[in-house]
């Protein structure tokens, strides 16, 4: 029986503008060759702190967040292009039949909550963007290694 625990702290990001991004990334990864974890990070929450007037088209800055990833080992793009992840085609004809990636905008205040082995990424902002991340916590499966 497996016990979530709350942070013991937070991490505060601004991105500046200007293009900035985050590349993808995974914040625990499974390693099926040992049963191991990297860390004890069971879910990822992320509150958005932009200003209420955020436009996606024109400030940029989208989470993008791929679903069914948690057991891939390479990127976004290597995975796609080896037809993983459902891929039956190029990222536009994925997207249209709800199988490519999630593209959540920064407004100012949504919380979002996801699985913290999945792949993610911030898009390129150009606009000031800031975001609250928790990591929430499941120590008794975490054996890190």
């Amino acid at each position: 029986e497996g016990v979530l625990r709350g942070p013991p702290r937070a991490m505060a990001a601004s991105y500046p503008g200007a293009g900035a991004r985050y590349i993808p990334h995974k914040d625990n990864v499974y390693r099926p060759e040992s049963g191991n974890r990297v860390n004890t990070r069971e879910l990822t929450a992320i509150l958005y702190a932009n200003p209420p007037d955020w436009d996606l088209r024109r400030d940029g800055g989208a989470l993008r967040l791929y679903k069914d990833s948690g057991d891939a080992e390479d990127g976004p793009e290597e995975t796609l292009k080896k037809g993983g992840w459902n891929a039956e085609g190029d990222r536009e004809c994925l997207l249209r039949k709800g199988k490519g990636p999630v593209t959540i905008a920064p407004m100012g205040g949504r919380l979002v909550i996801f699985f913290s082995a999945l792949w993610h990424e911030v898009m390129p902002a150009r606009r000031p963007r800031r975001a609250l991340t928790l990591w929430i916590l499941r120590p008794d499966l975490a054996s890190i290694g």
